[in-house]
């Protein structure tokens, strides 16, 4: 009697953490701003890829086959990620079940390296630009590079990316 091929069926969601791998660098900027935990390191080889991922129990997103594969003989929880733009990129993640949020500052990660980000009580701190503060009255900095954020249009576009997609 032949065992049938059963196909496991999971949801990524926030409490996941990621691995993302190179070509995918402006997915996991986009997913740090949803409030995705993604460690990215362009750099990493398909192997270390896979025994970090492996190590760490981060869930993989990948644009390589061959690096799909080797996941799968890993038994590394994983998703080929399919699209050159980004909207096709967050599509093909929304049909293979992971949770695209629209992102709340609040809640997101340090686009650049994945740190928490905190409200800035003083904003007198030279650090935030003169154009930015006499527009926006919410700051955020980064707790890990001290990088500073506030909901300009660039937010506004990601927001109706994201929108776009989950329509």
């Amino acid at each position: 009697m032949a065992i049938p091929n059963i196909k496991k069926t999971f949801t990524v969601s926030i409490e996941n953490k990621l691995l993302i791998d190179g070509p995918l660098g402006k997915l996991a900027r986009w997913m740090r701003i949803m409030g995705y935990y993604c460690h990215y390191d362009p750099d990493l080889t398909s192997s270390l890829i896979i025994t970090l991922a492996k190590e760490k129990k981060l869930f993989l997103f990948t644009k390589s086959l061959n690096t799909a594969k080797q996941a799968k003989l890993n038994e590394v929880a994983h998703i080929l990620v399919n699209g050159k733009i980004i909207q096709e990129q967050l599509i093909s993640l929304v049909t293979q079940n992971v949770q695209i949020n629209i992102p709340e500052i609040h809640n997101a990660r340090c686009s650049i390296c994945n740190g928490n980000l905190k409200i800035i009580i003083d904003k007198t701190v030279e650090i935030i630009p003169k154009k930015s503060l006499e527009h926006y009255d919410q700051f955020f900095k980064c707790l890990n590079c001290n990088q500073i954020y506030w909901e300009g249009s660039h937010w506004k576009k990601i927001r109706n990316t994201i929108r776009i997609v989950l329509i």
